[in-house]
């Protein structure tokens, strides 16, 4: 392409200028600036704009006879069709549009044809080239030195266009045995200068050497990138940690229920369910202790454990709704009666300084139930209000019964705000528009479910913790709680039973 650019660019002394040509003072005279546009290294994915400027500086009209393009990825914009005059001292501008074709230069020449008897045509030159995508893995290479065996260790990791156009990352493949790679979901586009971050990930199997190669597809014309990876898995120290099943672990249950008129129904429900709710939690602990709230103040309507007569009806009393000629109607139909978080809050944050003293247990997890046919109108955020229960609570579960997501249903609203608080905590979202029976079942297995909490004594890498009972190993039935740095395990459990927790340290990890 250059050889017959420079030949038609050769062929511009044709345009020629004549000064020998006798011209009177009353002659048009053309003068093209600038005589060349220099476009530069321009994106592929934009049209650029240079404009170059044909004036007449003579004193007589000057007819711009045509605008004549040899050119590659190069048009004329904005100009008119035919001859056009232009009068002494002014102007016409005509604009060059520039669209890069990916991974060439461009030239061109546009001839301006005139009535200048000295310069009757007058080159414009024009050049350009296309800017590329440039992808810099960072790191290009990176040794993870000795690494535990099974432990995880991860390594920021950088995807870098230092190009001029977008670079789009298709994909990225990890190729070698222990080694893994965390990023966005592809593909994705880079724009120049800028980058994506994610995590290499190295976790040896064995005591041996290891290497790894990072491969990352782009619209780099370098094609592939390449990245390595090398590690030594090293023997590690694992420790063991032994617990005993305990007799009647403790279980908190808050109840907060909505007593708007038509939750009748549904509080009804609740009520008549009570007694089986009770005999799942006795199955495994005698150590209960529910409450239930219904007012803006979040002082307790009931507080109740095995100890308290005739607690069944206790609670019934608390959750029924009262209504009709003369009937008494309860504290909870106040402001707060449909923002039930606000009045769990107030329950856990401000009811514990005062007429809820001493409900929250040390090490104990708290099991908030949301029940309404409303979403919550918490003037706070679910989020704002469960952090606040955490604060006095930091075993916080929050379940719901609630309107259907995202519709609800004839008889009740969506959910939303309780479904937030829900998803903050690892309770139960369970719907309000059906039978209550397998509610009942449900909400009993959230709270048993955090019975049987054993703090650890050193601070394990997730990914090696075992853990056996009565001798045998179980995979599922248990989670570790990061935060409070404690094995959580499932009801039930044999009471006695000797569980074993066994993992390596995270300071063993890298010697």
């Amino acid at each position: 392409m250059r050889v017959l650019v420079l030949a038609v660019l050769a062929g511009c002394s044709d345009f020629g200028f004549h000064p020998t040509v006798d011209v009177d003072d009353a002659s048009p005279h053309v003068d093209v600036f600038p005589a060349e546009l220099v476009f530069g290294v321009r994106r592929t994915d934009q049209v650029h704009r240079e404009v170059f400027t044909v004036r007449n500086k003579g004193n007589a009209n000057l007819t711009i006879e045509g605008l004549d393009l040899t050119a590659f990825d190069f048009e004329l914009s904005g100009v008119e069709e035919g001859s056009q005059v232009v009068v002494p001292g002014a102007s016409v501008d005509v604009e060059v549009a520039y669209a890069p074709t990916p991974g060439s230069e461009a030239y061109g020449v546009v001839v301006v044809r005139s009535d200048d008897p000295l310069a009757p045509e007058v080159p414009v030159y024009l050049t350009g080239a296309a800017a590329v995508p440039d992808l810099f893995i960072e790191p290009t290479l990176h040794d993870f030195g000795e690494v535990g065996v099974t432990c995880p260790i991860e390594e920021p990791l950088r995807l870098i266009n230092q190009g001029g156009d977008p670079l789009v990352i298709q994909s990225v493949t990890q190729v070698g045995e222990a080694f893994g790679v965390s990023l966005p979901e592809l593909p994705v586009t880079i724009e120049p200068g800028e980058w994506i971050e994610g995590a290499l990930v190295f976790t040896p199997q064995e005591a041996e050497d290891w290497a790894g190669r990072l491969e990352v597809v782009s619209n780099d014309p370098d094609g592939l990138g390449v990245a390595g990876q090398v590690g030594v898995g090293v023997p590690i120290a694992t420790r063991s940690e032994e617990f005993m099943v305990p007799t009647d672990p403790p279980v908190d249950i808050l109840f907060a229920i909505d007593q708007s008129g038509s939750m009748a129904d549904d509080a009804e429900a609740l009520a008549d369910n009570f007694t089986a709710f009770i005999e799942l939690i006795t199955t495994v602990t005698s150590a209960w202790s529910v409450a239930v709230v219904t007012d803006d103040d979040g002082c307790f309507d009931t507080w109740i454990d095995e100890r308290t007569p005739n607690y069944e009806a206790e609670f019934a009393y608390a959750v029924k709704i009262r209504t009709g000629p003369g009937a008494f109607q309860p504290p909870g139909e106040g402001d707060d009666t449909e923002r039930l978080l606000t009045i769990a809050r107030n329950a856990l944050v401000e009811g514990a300084k005062d007429c809820n003293a001493g409900f929250v247990r040390e090490n104990v997890t708290t099991h908030v139930v949301l029940v309404s046919d409303e979403r919550d109108q918490s003037a706070e955020s679910p989020e704002a209000l469960v952090e606040q229960m955490r604060s006095v609570a930091p075993r916080l579960v929050a379940s719901a019964v609630a309107g259907d997501l995202p519709s609800g249903c004839e008889t009740a609203d969506p959910g939303t705000g309780y479904d937030e608080a829900v998803a903050l905590t690892g309770g139960a979202f369970l719907s309000i528009c059906g039978a209550w029976g397998s509610h009942i079942e449900d909400l009993a297995a959230v709270s048993l479910d955090s019975a049987y909490r054993f703090g650890l004594v050193g601070v394990p890498v997730a990914e090696t913790i075992t853990v056996t009972v009565e001798g045998a190993e179980i995979a599922t039935g248990w989670v570790y709680d990061e935060a409070n740095n404690e094995l959580v395990m499932a009801a039930p459990l044999p009471i006695g039973a000797v569980v074993v927790v066994t993992y390596a340290e995270s300071t063993d990890c890298q010697p």
